[in-house]
């Protein structure tokens, strides 16, 4: 299986079957891993291949974890703001909320769309 990388999230999308599809843009076509990553390359392409030029530009293990080997200065890990190489670049958890939010109380009728639909 052939795999490229998705330039929005850095995810590994395979070639064969891109789950997001696939967008040719000044020659070079590009996969993605969902329709969402495809719809953000097509508003701002040149955003992202420039962001992807740069990445490939930089030595690839200069200031970077890989394997245990190096690491970003001390100041950006210690934030939480490291440049992550894993599996999407998807995780937000630093961004989430410590406790869970808590939750309405529950209505006491049923709601529009219930009603709507004769659900009591």
């Amino acid at each position: 299986m052939a795999t490229a990388i998705d330039p929005i999230c850095q995810m590994d999308v395979d070639t064969d079957n891109p789950p997001g599809g696939q967008r040719e843009y000044e020659g070079t076509i590009y996969y993605f891993c969902a329709p969402g990553c495809k719809v953000a390359f097509d508003k701002e392409p040149e955003r992202y291949v420039s962001e992807a030029r740069d990445h490939e530009e930089h030595d690839e293990h200069e200031g970077h974890e890989h394997d245990g080997r190096e690491s970003h200065d001390e100041s950006a890990a210690d934030e939480g703001h490291g440049h992550d190489h894993g599996p999407g670049g998807h995780s937000h958890g630093h961004h989430m909320p410590e406790a869970p939010a808590e939750t309405a109380p529950m209505a006491s009728r049923p709601g529009f769309f219930a009603r709507l639909f004769g659900k009591k």
